[in-house]
């Protein structure tokens, strides 16, 4: 039962937390500097909102509460404006 409690603790907070935490990070990406350094550091945010879209995903498919469900949208949004932010905006 204590495994199943730090399963559920770790997807909450990648879930709920990685998406505004990624949009953040994509906020403070800076242009310049090492294509080697700008290339890890997009990579990393973009696995973190990744993760976070699909695990926001997850909790809007399945049975949860509606409180749930209603943060697990608003971080999912947050992680695709990171995305957008990370990739499509110049």
């Amino acid at each position: 039962m204590k495994s199943l409690a730090l399963l559920v603790t770790f997807l909450l907070i990648v879930g709920l937390l990685g998406g505004p935490l990624a949009m953040q990070l994509a906020t403070k990406f800076n242009r310049t500097g090492s294509s080697t350094g700008k290339a890890t550091y997009k990579a990393g945010v973009a696995t973190l909102a990744v993760l976070s879209i699909f695990v926001n995903v997850m909790f809007l498919i399945g049975h949860a509460p509606a409180t749930l469900r209603i943060l697990a949208f608003l971080a999912l949004c947050a992680g695709l404006i990171a995305i957008k932010k990370l990739y499509f905006l110049k």
